[in-house]
């Protein structure tokens, strides 16, 4: 079992830190820098990619308002606003379908990376509390063992990192790390049924499940 903690908010002179804050910050200077470093050694501009980083992020952030408009927050917002930010930029663009692999696998490199500070964030503000349990996952929550699903997910994007690293030691093909999208909905739809009143992360699981299966199949193509 994990214990039950709470941190923060730190005050720093005039300006008062809070801990999920401060794991946004670290997410997004994790992401920027990791695109702009692997970049030019890849044979990519690095502006191109800061500026389809930058629509990735504006986009996602107003699909995760929408999104909350009539679900309450949830990252699957986020997410599908992402993808469309993406294709849309990358049509203004008009980019080569071997280039739109290339920046899409680029971000798609340091994504893991950037998540697993943003489910600290959630971990340490204890959000996303899932059912109660008696396995050694669990969080002691005050009145009872539960779930905690940011933590779970952590945990997981610690490991896809890993293997990232790992796998990175050897030349890949163009969207060999954007095929890792195919996990991520099967894996949002268990999380979800760890929940004590499962919702609509499953149908959203579903539909990114579809969606990760849909460009697998697309990435394989191009590259066999």
């Amino acid at each position: 079992m994990f214990p039950y903690f709470e941190l923060g908010p730190w005050q720093l002179g005039p300006v008062r830190v809070y801990p999920f804050g401060a794991a946004v910050a670290c997410a997004l200077l994790t992401w920027l820098l990791l695109i702009l470093r692997r970049a030019a050694p890849t044979g990519l501009d690095p502006r191109t990619a800061l500026r389809l980083f930058e629509s990735i992020l504006v986009a996602g952030f107003i699909g995760a308002l929408l999104f909350g408009q009539f679900h309450g927050y949830s990252s699957f917002g986020g997410a599908f606003g992402a993808l469309a930010g993406a294709l849309l930029y990358m049509r203004f663009r008009s980019m080569a379908p071997l280039d739109r692999r290339r920046y899409l696998d680029l971000l798609a490199f340091a994504f893991p990376f950037g998540w697993t500070f943003l489910r600290l964030g959630c971990t340490l503000v204890h959000d996303h509390p899932g059912r109660l349990t008696g396995s050694w996952l669990g969080v002691r929550y005050p009145g009872g063992n539960r779930y905690d699903l940011g933590l779970i997910e952590m945990l997981l994007s610690v490991a896809i990192s890993c293997t990232f690293i790992i796998s990175d030691r050897r030349k890949r093909p163009p969207g060999y790390y954007i095929q890792w999208i195919v996990i991520c909905g099967p894996v949002r739809i268990v999380l979800d049924l760890l929940r004590d009143s499962p919702g609509v992360d499953i149908v959203n699981g579903f539909v990114l499940t579809v969606m990760g299966l849909w460009i697998w199949k697309r990435i394989h193509r191009i590259v066999t």
